[in-house]
């Protein structure tokens, strides 16, 4: 019950924040921006952490493959993913990272997202991910120690989305990227993907 309420919690809170994005954004014509920003494109490899781990419980155990968990785990993904992309355009954004970027344009730095804006996304995605990640573990597990185990690793993903290049230290500025990357995008992301199917980690 606890977990519930706490769940339910976020998810106002992700409203409020949603409130005063959508406020942000603008003229509807503008939504073309932020479809820009979040770099859609990136969206498949959220996608296929969740395919691929969810094949595997599938393999193991095909009575175990449940679609609305399935779902459920590709909409946190994709939050996460969009998440992080917000976070990269704002915190380069802030350093000027991308004041001097050739070829593609990030919209902080470009000016078509103003910082404020782009703040009020972050938090948005932030409480999103994290309600649809710890509604996802509510669903997938009934064993208290995994539940917990997957709630933890949600926050972390969600830090990690969040801490690529946002805040005092962030993480690609002193090569850690690509060990994250290999973390969040191999290990975790697909035996996690398996486990709220099986309730159970299987080693590749």
């Amino acid at each position: 019950m606890n977990s519930f309420h706490m769940m339910l919690k976020e998810l106002l809170k992700a409203l409020y924040y949603m409130k005063n994005a959508v406020q942000e954004i603008g003229p509807p014509f503008r939504l073309r921006t932020w479809f820009h920003a979040a770099r859609m494109r990136t969206l498949p490899l959220a996608f296929a952490v969740i395919a691929l781990g969810s094949g595997l419980a599938y393999y193991h155990d095909k009575s175990s493959f449940k679609w609305s968990i399935f779902l459920l785990a590709v909409l946190t993904s994709c939050c996460y993913q969009v998440l992080s992309n917000y976070a990269n355009d704002l915190g380069d954004g802030i350093k000027g990272t991308d004041a001097d970027k050739q070829g593609e344009q990030r919209a902080v730095a470009s000016g078509v997202i103003s910082e404020k804006q782009m703040r009020n996304a972050v938090q948005f995605f932030t409480l999103l991910a994290l309600s649809s990640g710890a509604f996802l573990s509510y669903l997938a597990f009934e064993n208290v120690r995994l539940n917990v185990l997957f709630q933890s690793l949600n926050i972390l993903a969600v830090w990690s989305a969040r801490s690529y290049t946002l805040g005092k230290n962030p993480y690609a500025y002193w090569g850690g990227g690509d060990i994250f990357v290999f973390i969040f995008f191999g290990y975790v992301g697909v035996l996690g993907s398996a486990a709220i199917h099986t309730n159970a980690f299987y080693i590749l």
